[in-house]
């Protein structure tokens, strides 16, 4: 009786494993699988392909910030190798083969190079031109300690510093071209140069003519020195009244 009871369950169970019902479970739970372990897949492959892509990223970045480094490097190298400067000089001495010139008591002599340009007034001139006691503007290049001039700019204006004396005392004598004279500091017998464009005023600031100075008159005096050290008579003015 027993034995028959159990190929009973076992019946019961093979014909149960054949249900649509039975099968309709495995299938559900299939189904599930695919669903659940397929977006696993899916996800660990696009989070592979963003990490790949991120480090390509960070390598482009990195490549792009050595190649700017480099080219930056480079450029530091090449101004600190050519750095370029410029001085303000007086013509002292023009050769075929050099011009010599006086920057601030520095006397520094150019050797003539077919390479380097001499502007005068925006056009360019031959060295033949430049002329002593000319000021030029020096442009060079510093190359590894040596400098290597690139242009020479002449210039009109006047650079020469201008010492200037003021006088205060009386005629010893005058001529027309000249007078000596006495200061009130203790300097006897200074001589001053007069010339077309000298300023004679009296008391009043009125101008006057030189003829108008004598000996012994009380003046003041403005002069500008020359090159050569003379003191050039700006102007001359009477502390008294003329006779």
């Amino acid at each position: 009786m027993k034995m028959k009871k159990q190929q009973v369950k076992i019946f019961e169970q093979k014909k149960f494993y054949k249900s649509p019902l039975y099968l309709f479970f495995i299938a559900l739970f299939v189904l599930i699988n695919l669903l659940i372990i397929k977006p696993s897949h899916r996800t660990q492959a696009q989070a592979e392909n963003e990490k790949e892509a991120s480090e390509e990223s960070t390598i482009s970045n990195i490549k792009k910030v050595i190649q700017d480094k480099k080219v930056e490097l480079e450029q530091n190298n090449q101004q600190t190798n050519q750095q370029k400067q410029a001085y303000l000089a007086q013509v002292k001495r023009v050769s075929a083969e050099t011009l010599t010139v006086l920057n601030d008591q520095l006397s520094i002599v150019i050797p003539v190079a077919d390479d380097f340009e001499i502007i005068k007034e925006d056009k360019s001139i031959s060295l033949d031109q430049i002329e002593v006691d000319d000021w030029v503007l020096v442009y060079s290049i510093l190359k590894e300690n040596t400098a290597k001039v690139v242009r020479i700019v002449v210039t009109n204006k006047d650079f020469t510093k201008i010492e200037r004396k003021i006088a205060l005392g009386a005629i010893v004598e005058i001529y027309p071209s000249n007078l000596l004279f006495d200061s009130r500091t203790g300097e006897n017998n200074l001589t001053f140069l007069l010339d077309k464009d000298t300023q004679y005023l009296d008391a009043d600031g009125e101008e006057i003519t030189v003829k108008d100075f004598y000996p012994e008159l009380q003046c003041l005096i403005i002069a500008k020195q020359k090159a050569d050290g003379q003191w050039q008579t700006t102007s001359i003015k009477a502390l008294a009244e003329i006779d």
